[in-house]
């Protein structure tokens, strides 16, 4: 059709048939893979009427886009289970784990051990934000009585990036075998679908807010290369959640805390000494924490500034 017609092909359907890296093998170069990930916050916002504002509001407005994304994280982006009540929306969420798993991945590349799968996917899902090694994971089933080979986890979490049900990033190193020898972090598809297989009491809002901040970064970079965004361990060991640029240029552009409360005189040190630690190594002159509600400058030694800002305004490029 292509061919002979003056025609514009728009193609959708299950990754159970064909993944997006298989979208230009199939359609011979023809093919363009759109990335499409659930609502952002700005778009969660737009779905539940709420107008966006277009600087930073007063008190009121305030108040109601600090609930808002308080709800955001615990919802998430799935349209379908956007006006759910609790119950119905966890068991929704919880049925498309289950369905990724079944359609995506078991049946479609004929997994044998389906409940090393099914923990292992659960483990990493509940572990969002969290490093993950897959020889840990690998000792740890093997306590538990399961026996399945390092090998095997390493398909099977390359299984599970392809279908989309979660994301890995890699420690910032212009060295492959670095990036690929160390532990590499998990972050979900969707916050909210991370909540809904939580255990039962388990909030996680430092989690589910670091993966919200990482998807919402993934959004920003679409068209770049893998592992454009990464995690950062300083000379000392302190950790930045995560650093965006190109590692092969030696460069990043952008370091990215994430700290859902820095009233506690502890944790504001570690946050801001990794920070300011991993600006003098990186030469950059800012940089930012991304908390749930606080909102300051912080100067570093050298011209250098932290910002701290509330996860709302930032989503919202506010």
């Amino acid at each position: 059709m292509l061919d002979t017609e003056e025609a514009r092909l728009y193609v959708s359907g299950s990754s159970a048939k064909m993944l997006s890296t298989e979208v230009s093998t199939e359609f011979r170069g023809r093919g363009y893979a759109v990335e499409l990930l659930p609502l952002s916050f700005a778009e969660a916002l737009l779905h539940a009427d709420i107008e966006l504002p277009p600087a930073l509001p007063g008190s009121r407005s305030r108040s109601r886009l600090e609930a808002a994304f308080t709800d955001y994280l615990r919802v998430g982006g799935f349209p379908d289970v956007q006006r759910l009540d609790e119950a119905e929306r966890i068991q929704t969420l919880q049925n498309y784990v289950q369905l990724v798993l079944l359609r995506d991945i078991i049946d479609r590349h004929q997994v044998r051990n389906v409940h090393a799968a099914r923990l292992f996917a659960l483990s990493l899902l509940q572990s969002s934000g969290s490093l993950t090694s897959v020889n840990k994971v690998a000792n740890d089933m093997k306590s538990r009585g399961l026996a399945v080979g390092k090998d095997t986890l390493y398909h099977l979490l390359e299984h599970f990036t392809d279908a989309f049900l979660l994301f890995t990033i890699p420690v910032f190193s212009r060295s492959l075998r670095v990036r690929e020898a160390n532990p590499k972090k998990v972050y979900a598809i969707d916050p909210g679908l991370a909540f809904a297989v939580a255990p039962a009491g388990v909030s996680n809002l430092g989690a589910r807010l670091e993966n919200a901040v990482y998807l919402a970064l993934r959004r920003g970079l679409r068209g770049t290369r893998d592992g454009t965004i990464s995690y950062y361990s300083t000379g000392a060991d302190h950790e930045v959640d995560f650093v965006v640029g190109d590692p092969e240029a030696g460069r990043p552009t952008r370091l990215v805390q994430v700290c859902a409360d820095l009233t506690h005189a502890a944790t504001r040190e570690r946050e801001v000494r990794a920070l300011r630690t991993a600006m003098n190594e990186v030469e950059l002159g800012e940089a930012t924490i991304v908390t749930m509600h606080d909102a300051e400058e912080i100067s570093v030694a050298g011209g250098g500034v932290i910002h701290v800002v509330p996860a709302w305004a930032w989503m919202l490029g506010l």
